[in-house]
């Protein structure tokens, strides 16, 4: 059975994955300083990322915006692996954090399978539809659009001073061994 992080996950792997112009990295600040920055962290992506917008400060629990515009510039199939990096910031120091219990620094293996698994037959949810997604590898090629999506953050089961502090993201989703894209991000963390 899938945690909810994975579920979680996967669904929002859906969304993106489903739609940077290939070459350079290059990064992308968003408009409002309420936003993180980001940056296409792969060298030559099948995902080009147009616009992805992250809130910089996320309280747990909380409720988040984000909003995604995207290309998909060739078919995605199985398997797709997404693999996450989970960086915190102590001193002047980046330190990853070890992937425990599908938190943390994890690879997330056979992402279509456990699609197929959390979302059987014709049970997409109707935001990844609207948007262009499809819950089913292979993915097509195509334009992705999400709109600002707000997503609930569970409480976590953590002391806040263990938790709390800046972040470096990274997420980087293949296809077999082939880069699909790479995003990396900063976020600031309280846990209340």
């Amino acid at each position: 059975m899938p945690s909810q992080f994975s579920v979680l996950l996967c669904a929002l792997c859906v969304m993106v994955l489903h739609s940077s112009a290939q070459g350079e990295s290059k990064k992308v600040s968003v408009q409002s300083t309420d936003y993180s920055a980001w940056v296409n962290c792969g060298p030559s992506n099948i995902l080009n990322v147009a616009k992805l917008s992250i809130p910089s400060h996320i309280t747990v629990p909380g409720s988040v915006s984000v909003s995604f515009v995207g290309e998909l510039k060739a078919p995605v199939k199985a398997p797709v692996t997404i693999k996450l990096s989970l960086k915190r910031k102590l001193a002047w120091k980046w330190v990853k954090f070890p992937c425990l219990r599908g938190f943390g620094s994890c690879t997330y293996n056979d992402i279509c399978q456990q699609l197929d698994e959390i979302f059987p037959g014709d049970t997409c949810p109707s935001l990844v539809m609207s948007a262009g997604g499809s819950c089913q590898c292979p993915l097509k090629p195509g334009m992705l659009t999400i709109p600002p999506t707000t997503l609930h953050i569970p409480k976590l089961v953590v002391p806040g001073f263990l938790a709390n502090g800046k972040y470096r993201v990274e997420v980087k989703a293949f296809s077999g061994s082939q880069l699909i894209t790479c995003v990396q991000t900063t976020v600031n963390l309280k846990v209340k």
